[in-house]
Parts: C-alpha cells; structure tokens; sequence
C-alpha cells in the first residue's frame, strides 16, 4: 500500500518547497558536520524515479529510468540524500511518503533496507513487540486497526 500525498493547491508548493529545501539541506549539514560526504537530491534527479502522474492509480506503475546518478555517488563515495519530493513527467510537483520513496530505491538497487522509527518495533494489540511476521499476519493486525498509518507503509516495504 502506498500513499501519495498530494494534493493541487498553492500549498502543497510551500510542502515541497519546505521538505526539498530547509529539510534536505539541514540533512546534508549535519551529515557534513559528522564527516560524511553528502549530497542532497530529489528522487526524480538523474531520472533515477519517474511517476507518470500525481495520480494514486498510476503511483505503483513507476519506471526505474536510470540508477547510473546513485552508482556514480556512491562510487565516489558520497550518499546521496534524497528528498521524498519530486516532479512527474508532466510537470507536476509532488510529496510521496518518505518510506515508500525508500523501499522503491532499495529494491531497485537490490540492496538490505533498513527503517528507523521512534518505537521498538511492530507491536501487537496488548503492546508486545512482534518478533516476526509474515503477510497473514500483517493483513489481519492491518483488518484490526492495529497497524495503521505510517507503520503500515514501513512493515509493507519490509515484506
């Protein structure tokens, strides 16, 4: 399941301007200020993400249209920081989960994704971390209400 947060209006301009500018340059500051070789980007950079619209329906028909920008960063030593903000093919602005954003890159770079939040892991519905789970499981603590929102997206990309 992924989200598409998009919405037409004058600010979801300011969104984008906000999560594309002061938040991705303050990732690449405190990269650089703990010695990392950082860069930031948008998904979109190098074509290495490209949505044909803003659409829902469309979202999950992505094209993989080059990774060579993020192989050459990381030959070079450099991660790339990548904002979850990006342009469609035609020209339009758009804010895709950060998440989702992730888990596409992993898999088309086939590489290990790992997923940082601010709580211990999926919990069940009494408030016990679930140590393993498999895609029955997640569907039906999805049905119930008890994974929900953003874990969702996150344990979603994991499977």
């Amino acid at each position: 399941m992924c989200k598409l947060d998009y919405k037409n209006n004058t600010n979801n301009d300011f969104k984008i301007g906000l999560f594309a500018g002061t938040i991705n340059l303050n990732l690449v500051k405190y990269a650089g200020m703990h010695g990392f070789n950082a860069i930031g980007l948008h998904y979109t950079d190098g074509d290495t993400l490209v949505f044909n619209s803003e659409h829902i329906q469309d979202f999950l028909f992505f094209k993989n249209n080059s990774l060579k920008l993020i192989h050459y960063l990381f030959k070079s030593n450099m991660i790339p920081i990548i904002s979850s903000t990006g342009i469609t093919k035609n020209h339009i602005l758009i804010n895709i989960d950060s998440d989702v954003i992730a888990a596409l890159l992993a898999q088309e770079l086939q590489v290990c994704l790992i997923m940082l939040t601010d709580v211990g892991g999926v919990l069940n519905g009494e408030g016990h971390i679930i140590k393993t789970m498999n895609y029955n499981m997640y569907h039906q603590l999805m049905l119930d209400g008890i994974i929900n929102e953003g874990m969702m997206i996150k344990v979603n990309a994991e499977l």
